[in-house]
């Protein structure tokens, strides 16, 4: 999705009477404007992407962080939700050890390091997977070769 498209997405949440998705889609749209100050230009869809993704890390520390608030985490809980809604669809573990697994299988554990490994895998799956169940699969990779 693009910029307009949030934009779209924030008319139609507030025509839906929907103040908290319409919340969310606000802090969204103020983080994209400010990396297009930043940047001196629109941003790409990978890029809005990448604030999704951001926002969407912030929430799930701020719901681990509110154990002993169930109100709070149920607020968390539903701002998660919608963020999710704006990424692709997330490739499980499974998933994710297997394209590990083809993407490594012409290298030898000997020759490579998780650093390299890591660069590798975070390119090919960026978007597709959370960073640590790529790092999990990759550790996993390293200890099966």
């Amino acid at each position: 999705m693009l910029y307009e498209d949030y934009r779209r997405e924030k008319m139609q949440a507030l025509k839906n009477k929907d103040t908290f998705k319409n919340k969310v889609i606000t802090g969204l749209m103020s983080d994209m404007t400010y990396k297009m100050k930043e940047k001196g230009q629109d941003l790409s869809e990978e890029e809005c992407q990448s604030v999704v993704q951001k926002a969407l890390k912030k929430a799930q520390e701020a719901y681990d962080l509110a154990a002993s608030r169930p109100d709070k985490q149920e607020e968390m809980a539903k701002e998660i939700d919608i963020l999710k809604g704006f990424l692709p669809e997330q490739l499980t573990a499974e998933e994710v050890q297997a394209k590990i697994d083809a993407l490594f299988a012409d290298l030898s554990p000997q020759e490579a390091n998780k650093g390299m490994l890591m660069g590798k895998a975070m390119g090919a799956l960026k978007g597709l997977a959370d960073g640590r169940v790529i790092s999990d699969a990759v550790d996993a990779w390293l200890k099966k070769a």
